[in-house]
């Protein structure tokens, strides 16, 4: 049986563009995924060496899903 405490821990890699990170954010907190990808877009332009580090970081901690 699958533990639902793990579910908000696993990459959306299948519904990813990239790595599944925008897509693991909005389905745990609940947004639309459009939204946090246009969120995401414009911390590019506005940090973007925080905002590429902090990605490619989360996109490596996210285990995947089996």
């Amino acid at each position: 049986m699958y533990d639902q405490r793990y579910r908000r821990f696993e990459s959306h890699r299948s519904k990813g563009k990239i790595s599944g990170v925008c897509a693991w954010l909005a389905d745990k907190m609940d947004w639309d995924v459009t939204i946090v990808r246009l969120v995401t877009l414009l911390g590019f332009f506005i940090a973007p060496v925080f905002s590429l580090v902090s990605y490619f970081v989360t996109a490596l901690l996210l285990p995947s899903r089996k």
